[in-house]
């Protein structure tokens, strides 16, 4: 499980590092260089096919840790409205 943190953390560290070096202030000339680069590089491109397969993969994981998450309540919710046996080892699972 922590490979899909460590993929998600390293998605959002080059998200942010690229938003920083585009949103930092350049000249004109630099910043439509380096803008003309990402654009027009072929192993950018191959990068960014690489990433939009990365993202799938945590969209997918996304999706399965919301249906864990509405599991989850739906359970909570069903044993408070049984009023059974209360146990705290229960509700700390929950």
């Amino acid at each position: 499980m922590t490979l899909y943190y460590t993929i998600c953390f390293g998605l959002l560290v080059a998200e942010l590092m690229l938003f920083a070096a585009i949103v930092a202030p350049m000249p004109f000339k630099m910043k439509k260089a380096f803008l003309h680069f990402l654009s027009e590089n072929p192993v950018v491109a191959k990068i960014q096919y690489g990433l939009k397969i990365t993202f799938i993969f945590v969209a997918i994981l996304f999706v399965d840790a919301l249906q864990r998450m509405l599991k989850v309540a739906q359970e909570g919710q069903t044993a408070k409205q049984e009023k059974g046996i209360q146990d705290i080892r229960v509700e700390t699972n929950q």
